[in-house]
């Protein structure tokens, strides 16, 4: 007991400068302020731009008409980094996988393109993500390392054949991009050197793709800038 006694009011000290000093860093200024609210309440979440149908079966898409895309695995990759992301976002949308899609893909070479809707009901799905990329590439200029990837994106009800989103006066697609920081180093020259580069790109791609439809945690400015593409 005798040790009890002598132990409370030491920690009930204890407590109280701790208190103090939380007070003191968020009176301090704006340098520190920040990463004490972030300490206590954890990084900012970003909610989702749209929420797809819960309990209904959805199934991406990528679509690469332009031919801007390096290889057709390119292609699927950015697909996958998709549905990789909003399983890992708990969406509540049942993910169709994109494998199923290799067939539709194949044959739009040789022919004409696929509807939206019938992409969907030919793997039994309800929903479609539908992704249309725009641009890709590891330099703006041929000189510069800068990796930056764009695509538009849309939703689609399959069964209805309408547009779930983006509605009213938002346009018919939504833009999305990716970019790695410029990075001191030259473009890469060997072949795979530049497949690492182009994988990595297209990850980054459908990851914010994906990120459109889930809750994520804003990055670190810092972090974002720093040279790690921020993945």
């Amino acid at each position: 007991m005798t040790n009890q006694r002598s132990t409370l009011p030491g920690l009930t000290r204890t407590l109280i400068l701790s208190g103090a000093a939380v007070a003191g860093l968020l009176t301090a200024g704006c340098n520190i302020v920040g990463p004490a609210v972030y300490f206590i309440h954890g990084p900012e979440k970003v909610k989702p731009q749209f929420v797809l149908p819960p309990e209904r079966s959805t199934v991406v898409f990528v679509d690469d008409r332009g031919s801007v895309l390096p290889t057709r695995a390119t292609r699927q990759r950015i697909a996958k980094a998709t549905e990789q992301t909003l399983l890992a976002g708990k969406t509540k949308s049942e993910i169709i996988s994109s494998d199923a899609l290799l067939p539709i893909a194949t044959q739009e070479r040789f022919g004409k393109p696929t509807g939206i809707a019938q992409i969907g009901e030919s793997v039994g799905a309800e929903v479609v993500v539908y992704a249309k990329v725009d641009s890709f590439g590891l330099s703006p200029d041929g000189a510069q390392f800068a990796p930056v990837a764009t695509a538009q994106v849309k939703v689609v009800d399959a069964k209805t054949r309408k547009r779930l989103w983006p509605v009213d006066d938002k346009g018919e697609w939504v833009p999305v991009e990716a970019a790695v920081p410029t990075a001191t180093s030259g473009i890469p020259r060997s072949h795979s050197e530049r497949a690492v580069a182009e994988n990595h790109l297209a990850e980054l791609l459908g990851r914010n793709i994906a990120r459109i439809f889930v809750e994520y945690e804003a990055e670190d400015v810092a972090k974002r800038v720093g040279g790690d593409g921020g993945t």
